[in-house]
């Protein structure tokens, strides 16, 4: 197996904002459910005459207005037909609905080339604590204390404002930031590792604690698997192999390749002399590979290739 992986640090901020939580609302997801179902577009008399029985027209727009607002269906035109949207089809694949709510909000990005979300948490803040640093800061810049300013909202996080719906790295649920103030404050940071794992085909994981302070109490630790970017799920496991290999022992890759060419598998040369004793009897050697540099990847810290077939 091929293991890589770095430190990524997990910012804050925060801030007023609407954020858009998933939670269950099976009456909804009912809906959802159908339209997917039938897999064609759907009006009032078909929710009527499937899930909710003699009752006035209006009431099955309303039902369907309603799954519009949540973003559970959506349509071409104005009024008529919906079908399932997007984020509808993801509801009823985590079995929760998002519903916008307003407050203070503490969102948690990490801004790194493998991760295609930024967003990977968001929690609400307690308002009175939240009030009384605001009310602070405000008789502060009344003194005339000009270095107590808020901050503006950081570009990394307004560009993610109604952006794609984001999955909690830290307890799975659905969340979407809707609509966020120009300005609030940086919150605490940390650091957690991002690993791609390798053996059939890459497995992106983002693992540690998130940051926490007296306004959020500690979390549990995080371990998530995120979805693959293409830079990734491009990459077999034999070229990444290879490329590892070739880096380790500072050779080009056509010079791996020829080898390959010849043994009719992967293998790494080295001289006899530099081989362990264990290795000279079994010529598989554990390849010692130092921190990386890739274009499109990112940098990764040293690892090892274990068991390397050599010749």
């Amino acid at each position: 197996m091929i293991r890589l992986s770095r430190s990524l640090k997990v910012s804050t901020f925060d801030v007023e904002a609407t954020v858009a939580l998933g939670q269950d609302r099976p009456e909804f997801l009912a809906v959802a459910r159908l339209a997917a179902d039938l897999g064609r577009p759907i009006g009032a008399h078909v929710v009527l005459r499937e899930l909710l029985g003699e009752r006035p027209e209006v009431l099955g727009w309303r039902v369907i207005e309603r799954c519009v607002a949540l973003g559970l269906l959506e349509r071409e035109r104005s009024d008529g037909p919906t079908s399932l949207s997007e984020s509808g089809r993801l509801a009823l694949e985590h079995g929760e609905v998002l519903v916008p709510e307003e407050g203070i909000w503490r969102i948690y990005v990490v801004d790194d080339p493998l991760v295609t979300v930024p967003l990977i948490h968001a929690s609400r803040l307690e308002s009175e604590p939240v009030h009384r640093e605001r009310n602070a800061m405000r008789d502060a810049r009344k003194r005339g204390d000009k270095r107590v300013q808020p901050d503006r909202v950081p570009d990394l996080l307004r560009r993610c404002e109604r952006g794609p719906v984001a999955v909690s790295k830290q307890n799975g649920h659905l969340f979407q930031l809707v609509n966020v103030a120009d300005r609030g404050s940086f919150g605490p940071s940390s650091e957690v590792r991002l690993t791609v794992d390798w053996s059939d085909e890459a497995v992106l994981r983002l693992a540690g604690h998130l940051p926490h302070d007296e306004q959020v109490s500690r979390h549990q630790p995080m371990d998530a698997v995120l979805d693959l970017p293409d830079a990734l799920a491009d990459l077999t496991y034999e070229l990444m192999w290879k490329r590892l290999a070739a880096h380790a022992l500072r050779l080009h890759p056509s010079e791996l390749d020829r080898w390959h060419a010849q043994a009719g598998r992967p293998v790494v040369p080295l001289s006899f002399p530099s081989l362990r004793p264990a290795a000279r009897h079994s010529f598989l050697h554990d390849l010692d590979v130092p921190a990386s540099e890739w274009s499109t990847l990112g940098r990764f810290d040293s690892t090892v290739l274990k068991a390397a077939p050599v010749v």
